[in-house]
């Protein structure tokens, strides 16, 4: 009997080891899938960050086919990860996004839930392509912390050419899939000189790119204005080069040949011509009647090769008329209108295959892309209508998939916040103004007396000085034909004045009466390129920025003048604020690591001192202590905080707005009330887009 005890013993113990393992080994299993599980949803949450979030639609594909191939077991979660590689192709609009959700469907057949979206998808890709336009939104081109200012897309619709400011003014291609940044140009911004760059424009095969560039400064290379082609990789050469003609390349010929210019000429006419590749003799076709076709938006889309290489059409504005559209031979010969309306029409596009040209016009009271069938160089039927709301918008060109749209809206408002006199800490939280329209408005200042402030609304018809007090607002429309710039209060509040220039380049010191609501200008030396100015004590004499040179105390009236601060070096200036107690005068100036640092001059010793680098536009506390800056010119800054800066030079306090602001949003342009108990800024929040115009031309039948 001991001994069948001892046998059943020894069954039980043995039945119950093996019960052990197999309990562990299966809770080896469970938790080697439980931890796999956790790792695919982890990685699964950092790619759908990327893809969702940042926009890097490369390396969330990338971390999808980490989960499918190394947690392919995990079914749910693989299948998840493959359905969004499917998402990721299709919002970059390449075609592995069609394999990518039939592998969906193919290889994951129990996951119900992604195989229905995948065959919603597969369904809705595999329909006949649209017969009336469509308009796409181009996705990777606007991937945050980067901004390039786009002139055209590569035929494929892959590549961005475009102009990068951070570093310097450079020409760049940005790949829209990699987000990767190839630099044509490298420039640096210096205050020993530079070079900046525009105008862009691919060669037909697609292996160079002719772009304007100018110095400033002497050390500045190359020097001078000069037309300039170069390869991708950056080895490039001069075709034309003057020290006061500017060059604004707008079309290659279709063979690559030569290239379609405005040439500038000072105090002349400018020429529409064209250049060779290589250099050579400059061939003008006509001259322009727009005194204003210089480099930049308003002149770089103004024409257009048609694809045989025999015509141009181009834009021009006769004396006081509205801008039409001409064409003319590549031979030479007499322009004439391609057609002639009241309305406004700029930009005109030539379409691939020759047989229409697109353009902007305000024909129907509003912004809006029209066509027109040509056939000869002839209009050939009356214009036609494509999309309205085109405001605010530039033609790029034509790629294989449409024709390519650059629209961009800054937004402005002005905004006001309570703050301590002492700290500038906020005791609220910043509001916006009560005026409409919203979205127009920007650089406020205070009056003298801090009983009101005074801001520049932009409109259809002009800008307008408006002066708010209490709740009574008045306007003042600018002089015609003037840009504005920024405003500053005489010290007894009755004036406030601003320098600007009009399309001929002459500037002028504005004078507006608040009182008596009427202007009076005087025409003053200044420029080029950008001015800045404030009043000097007694509200007779202006401080005034002079590039290359330094800031002067300028006599309107005589036009005599003295240097406050000289260098002969290329001088950047960004901003320009005397004291209240005009007893000190700040302005931001370029330093040798290209960081702008903010200069105080003590008027009465002209003695300087630096209060502070890397920071942006400011203005003056009620005692002349501290200074309220933004980060308007720091790419790596806070832009939604403002920084208190001892005028003494020490540690800058940073007041982070952020919680109370629109996502995206910059202030910028503080000005700190005179009692110290308020500061008011400008609000900036820019929308922009790049669109394809699909399926164009058969509105035109």
């Amino acid at each position: 009997m001991q001994y069948i005890d001892s046998k059943k013993k020894r069954k039980f113990f043995m039945r119950a080891i093996r019960q052990i393992l197999l309990l562990i080994i299966f809770l080896q299993i469970f938790t080697g899938l439980s931890f796999a599980q956790e790792q695919a949803g982890k990685i699964f949450e950092k790619a759908l960050y990327l893809e969702e979030s940042e926009g890097d639609l490369q390396k969330a594909i990338s971390l999808y086919e980490k989960i499918v191939k190394e947690f392919g077991k995990e079914q749910e979660i693989a299948a998840k990860a493959q359905l969004h590689i499917g998402f990721c192709y299709e919002k970059l609009g390449r075609k592995e996004a069609v394999k990518a959700y039939e592998t969906v469907v193919e290889k994951y057949s129990a996951q119900k839930e992604q195989v229905n979206a995948a065959l919603t998808r597969l369904a809705e890709l595999r329909k006949e392509p649209p017969k009336g336009l469509s308009v796409q939104k181009m996705s990777g081109w606007d991937t945050p912390g980067v901004f390039i200012e786009p002139f055209e897309i590569t035929p494929n619709g892959r590549k961005m050419i475009g102009v990068e400011m951070i570093k310097g003014q450079n020409i760049v291609m940005f790949d829209l899939e990699t987000k990767k940044i190839d630099f044509i140009t490298n420039h640096v911004w210096s205050r020993e000189g530079y070079c900046w760059t525009y105008n862009p424009i691919l060669s037909p095969n697609g292996k160079e790119i002719v772009y304007y560039s100018s110095a400033a400064g002497e050390s500045a290379k190359p020097a001078g204005n000069n037309l300039i082609v170069s390869t991708l990789d950056g080895k490039s050469r001069i075709i034309a080069s003057d020290t006061s003609t500017g060059f604004v390349p707008n079309a290659w010929l279709p063979d690559g040949s030569a290239v379609l210019i405005i040439k500038e000429n000072t105090g002349e006419p400018h020429q529409l011509g064209l250049i060779p590749r290589e250099g050579g003799d400059f061939k003008s076709l006509v001259s322009l009647q727009n005194a204003n076709a210089g480099v930049g938006r308003t002149s770089a889309p103004s024409s257009s090769i048609s694809p045989d290489g025999r015509y141009i059409v181009y834009m021009d504005v006769p004396p006081g008329e509205k801008a039409d559209i001409y064409i003319i031979s590549t031979d030479g010969g007499t322009p004439k209108h391609l057609f002639k309306h009241p309305a406004e029409d700029k930009q005109p596009r030539w379409s691939p295959d020759g047989k229409y040209i697109t353009f902007l016009s305000m024909r129907h009271g509003s912004w809006a892309l029209w066509g027109l069938a040509v056939k000869n160089g002839e209009a050939s039927g009356e214009p036609f209508m494509i999309q309205d709301g085109m405001k605010n918008s530039y033609l790029l060109n034509w790629t294989k998939n449409g024709l390519a749209s650059w629209i961009i809206l800054d937004i402005t408002d002005i905004y006001l916040i309570d703050v301590n006199p002492e700290t500038g800490e906020p005791l609220g939280k910043p509001t916006q103004i009560d005026f409409v329209p919203t979205g127009r408005s920007g650089t406020p200042v205070w009056s003298p007396d801090g009983n009101s402030f005074a801001f520049l609304r932009g409109s259809d018809e002009g800008i307008f000085v408006v002066i708010v007090t209490g709740n009574q607002n008045r306007e003042y429309s600018l002089p015609a034909g003037f840009n504005s710039s920024g405003l500053r209060w005489t010290s007894d509040g009755n004036t406030i004045g601003m320098v600007s220039n009009n399309k001929q380049g002459e500037f002028s010191l504005h004078r507006l009466n608040v009182i008596s609501e009427e202007w009076q200008s005087t025409p003053i030396t200044a420029g080029p390129g950008f001015v800045l100015f404030d009043w000097c004590a007694g509200d007779k004499n202006i401080y005034l920025t002079r590039s290359g040179k330094g800031i002067v105390e300028l006599e309107p009236q005589t036009g005599t003048e003295k240097f406050l601060f000289q260098d002969t070096s290329a001088v950047v200036f960004r901003w320009l604020k005397c004291s209240r107690d005009h007893k000190k005068l700040a302005f931001l100036l370029l330093n040798k690591d290209l960081l702008l640092d903010i200069i105080v001059i003590n008027l009465a010793t002209n003695e300087l001192h630096e209060a502070g680098t890397n920071f942006g536009t400011f203005s003056w506390s009620y005692d002349g202590q501290k200074l309220v800056s933004d980060m308007s010119f720091n790419p790596k800054g806070n832009k939604q905080a403002l920084f208190i800066i001892p005028a003494s030079g020490s540690h800058a306090n940073e007041v982070n707005l952020s919680q109370y602001l629109p996502p995206e949003s910059e202030i910028l342009t503080p000005d700190w009330s005179p009692d110290g108990k308020k500061i008011i800024f400008m609000l900036r929040s820019r929308q922009s887009e790049v669109s394809l115009f699909r399926n164009i031309f058969p509105l035109a039948k």
